[in-house]
């Protein structure tokens, strides 16, 4: 896969970090499929970054249209026009079946080039309600972390982008090889795009919190049993009305989504490294039955079990 990130002059050198920290890690030792990573200015020549920073590119915008994923790490000029030649690559990508991404403010060109009308969106909290009035024809989701809509996915901020950027090598790859790149680079394995952007809390601060992130992370990895609201408050130390509301000051979730999220992501694992069948994997992963696996999975993949072992089981 050739993924293609695009710079312009003084943008964040932490922006531009983020695909690469993802897309550029160095893979061989890890034991993750290659990438072919670029980055590429709109002439192909040097961009200037803060703090007398210098990005020496591989190409122009030729080099992004060819890309299988195009990304747009972030945005200036928020009221201005998109410069057209990048505008016709970003449409090149698409419209030969590879993919877009604008991370945080990215999303401004993904949108300038048309390639948002009518589909679903998300950009940073703050900049949401200037965005949807410049883009009316987007349907703008400021609750998310990240929105897929088709070739094309948006995201809120950094942190966000992140886990936009790990989805993308999960849809990519699949669950097995985005949860060993995301222990490498020492990050949480899945946050689904549904997960509030702005909640009370966003890290520990209180013992009791402590307690909480202890307690999902015990319940995670035994994803499979049958946890109920009661015994995961149990689990915490908390009565259940305080669990269910420092779990949502947390995620910004409920107990019976969050717990879904990983069900479905500890199903994914099963199908790309068992022979189990749907219905096995349904009940050792704790969704019950397979019509209810399939429901899940249609909701959090976009994919039915069987298209999923049959994308990346082999890898």
């Amino acid at each position: 896969m050739r993924v293609v990130t695009f710079a312009f002059s003084g943008m964040s050198p932490f922006h531009l970090s983020v695909p690469g920290l993802i897309f550029e890690t160095e893979r061989k030792a890890i034991g993750l499929p290659h990438i072919d990573y670029a980055l590429a200015s709109l002439d192909g020549n040097d961009v200037k970054l803060p703090n007398g920073l210098l990005m020496r590119p591989a190409g122009d915008v030729t080099l992004l249209a060819q890309a299988d994923l195009a990304i747009i790490p972030s945005w200036t000029d928020l009221d201005g026009a998109i410069p057209q030649a990048l505008v016709d690559a970003l449409n090149d990508v698409v419209n030969s079946g590879g993919r877009a991404a604008g991370l945080c403010l990215g999303a401004y060109a993904l949108a300038g080039a048309g390639l948002l009308d009518g589909k679903e969106a998300t950009t940073h909290w703050s900049w949401a309600d200037h965005f949807s009035n410049r883009f009316p024809e987007v349907r703008v989701r400021p609750d998310m972390l990240y929105v897929e809509s088709g070739l094309c996915l948006t995201s809120a901020g950094v942190a966000a982008a992140l886990d936009a950027c790990l989805h993308l090598v999960r849809t990519t790859y699949g669950e097995t090889v985005a949860a060993r790149l995301a222990r490498a680079i020492v990050m949480a394995p899945h946050r689904s795009g549904g997960q509030a952007q702005f909640i009370e809390r966003p890290v520990p601060q209180q013992p009791s919190d402590k307690q909480l992130a202890a307690a999902l992370d015990r319940i995670g990895k035994d994803a499979g049993l049958r946890w109920s609201l009661d015994s995961a408050a149990d689990a915490a130390g908390m009565s259940r009305r305080t669990f269910t509301r420092r779990l949502k000051a947390q995620t910004g979730q409920s107990f019976s989504d969050w717990l879904a999220e990983r069900r479905v992501s500890l199903a994914c694992e099963m199908l790309e490294r068992t022979g189990l069948s749907v219905d096995a994997i349904a009940e050792t992963s704790g969704l019950g039955s397979p019509a209810n696996l399939r429901t899940r999975f249609a909701r959090y993949t976009g994919l039915t079990p069987t298209e999923w072992r049959a994308r990346f089981a082999a890898r």
